[in-house]
């Protein structure tokens, strides 16, 4: 997971999020797995702007390109080669991936308040709750960290995941980096563990 500082075409200072996920091991040998998805963050608005994810699941590809224009309140979405789609959207909306970094700058995150905030996905807007479950000493690889422990609560089939529970520990700190994250889905579950972490003009 990185986040770096980039410029819009017209000229406003917004930040790229990137997630690059791959499989390892005997798993890459049988089931290749990589996925990369970037989403372009105007911190002035607190919203997406573009959002493009490239799935590759053994010999599956997906691609999918979404573009907000949140003044005439619309998005246009292209999955694949096939022909684009504009879609009304709420305001304000998230993408999946910048819908995780806007909980992490929200202020009310662990003072015990519901955290509600709109997600576009799959041509659907997604309804979010999120909840403090409380504070938890966490250990990781990356050192140990005290944590908040939220919980998304499902709405509308779910939240970040369609149909999936999330739990997410951010550290109790300004920066709220996340250093556990669970996943639960019908079909199983995924847990991220933060193994290292640095600056290097770029956050990752």
């Amino acid at each position: 997971m990185e986040v770096k500082s980039d410029i819009a075409p017209e000229g406003r200072d917004v930040l790229k999020f990137l997630v690059t996920g791959r499989s390892v091991g005997l798993v890459d040998t049988l089931f290749k797995v990589h996925d990369v998805v970037e989403s372009v963050f105007d911190p002035q608005i607190m919203q997406s702007l573009t959002f493009n994810s490239e799935e590759n699941y053994g010999k599956k590809r997906k691609r999918i390109a979404l573009v907000f224009d949140h003044a005439q309140r619309t998005v246009v979405s292209r999955v694949n080669e096939d022909q684009p789609k504009t879609m009304s959207i709420p305001e304000p909306v998230q993408d999946l991936l910048s819908s995780f970094y806007y909980l992490r700058a929200v202020e009310d995150v662990g003072r015990d308040k519901t955290i509600v905030f709109d997600v576009y996905e799959d041509g659907k807007i997604w309804t979010v709750e999120v909840y403090t479950l409380g504070r938890e000493l966490v250990k990781t690889p990356a050192g140990e960290f005290s944590t908040i422990n939220l919980k998304t609560h499902p709405k509308h089939n779910g939240v970040f995941q369609n149909k999936g529970v999330v739990f997410i520990w951010l550290t109790d700190d300004s920066r709220k980096i996340p250093v556990l994250m669970k996943v639960t889905l019908p079909v199983g579950s995924f847990v991220f563990t933060l193994k290292e972490m640095h600056q290097d003009g770029d956050a990752k």
